[in-house]
């Protein structure tokens, strides 16, 4: 295994911008709504899903 001297963040970065390179970094996917509307599936379990009384907050 190879040993380099240990250089701090902002000397590499002096170095990379000395030299005219630079990093690629790919952004995380990050899911998005659909513009598609899907239909709402049977009650198969029929379970009811009204509120009984309103929710309290706090």
């Amino acid at each position: 295994m190879k040993k380099y001297p240990k250089l701090s963040v902002k000397r590499v970065q002096r170095y990379m911008k000395f030299l005219g390179i630079q990093s690629i970094v790919y952004k995380k996917y990050r899911p998005h709504k659909s513009e598609a509307v899907y239909e709402l599936g049977e009650n198969l379990l029929n379970r009811d899903f009204t509120a009984t009384k309103p929710m309290k907050n706090g």
